[in-house]
């Protein structure tokens, strides 16, 4: 872009990047932002694609969970939405993912990465999803689901072993197929210990399903607007299954590429 010496910390901060560094480097050596963005989104873009095409960047061994997952699926991310395209495409997800999304390479389009949760509620809409659940392995997943008032799972994967939460999800997993149990069985979904009868479409429950833990502290987003009174698991509580009609969103983090 015409630029002859830029320092390392102004490359540097553009890996990370941010609207506000993206302006501050472009003011720095006179170029437009905008335009300093999309050099810079269409070259990363092409290093990924290369890693995707020559293997560096390989899909975890569990994705094909998401086959035997007989309800919508989306991918949100805070990738560029091409890389989630090529993503996408190379790898065949197309055959089961109906919605899908990653960052525009624009200002605005880094604004709206997540814990902003604008690309999730666009995905929900896509899918026409009542009761989403949100599947994501970092504290921007969860605060993203927080805000989209939707149920979320932490997928605690090895590399993830001593990461720390700061927020609860409602679910915590070790791998994608325990995902499964949560939407293909009646897996317990807390609400409310305080309510003294169960609604129509309630039981009452006492046990989370095998290998799934329920977090502490959690309450049903889905219904929340009428029942906001917190729980703490085991004691005895109503439930709402997450049923064969919910719906799936996943980070593309769960698939690596």
């Amino acid at each position: 872009m015409g630029v002859d010496s830029p320092t390392q910390g102004d490359i540097d901060s553009l890996f990370a990047v941010s609207a506000d560094e993206v302006r501050r480097v472009a003011d720095r050596y006179g170029l437009d932002p905008s335009e300093l963005l999309k050099r810079r989104e269409m070259n990363t873009a092409a290093v990924q694609y290369g890693m995707l095409r020559n293997g560096r960047k390989p899909l975890y061994d569990d994705v094909n969970t998401l086959c035997d997952i007989s309800i919508p699926i989306g991918i949100v991310s805070n990738n560029q939405h091409r890389t989630i395209e090529h993503i996408v495409e190379l790898f065949g997800l197309d055959q089961f993912v109906d919605s899908f999304y990653g960052r525009s390479p624009t200002l605005e389009g880094i604004e709206y990465r997540k814990p902003n949760p604008t690309y999730l509620q666009r995905s929900i809409v896509d899918l026409d999803a009542r009761r989403p659940l949100y599947v994501g392995d970092s504290n921007v997943d969860l605060v993203a689901a927080e805000r989209a008032c939707v149920d979320s799972v932490f997928l605690r994967r090895e590399h993830r072993s001593d990461y720390e939460l700061t927020c609860d999800p409602t679910y915590e997993v070790t791998e994608l197929p325990d995902v499964l149990s949560l939407v293909e069985t009646d897996a317990p979904t807390p609400v409310s210990k305080h309510w003294p009868a169960a609604p129509h479409g309630i039981d009452q429950i006492v046990a989370p399903p095998s290998g799934v833990a329920l977090t502490p502290d959690h309450h049903h987003r889905g219904i929340q607007a009428g029942f906001r009174e917190a729980h703490a698991w085991p004691a005895p509580i109503y439930t709402c299954h997450v049923s064969i009609n919910a719906f799936l969103v996943i980070a593309s983090a769960q698939i690596r590429g």
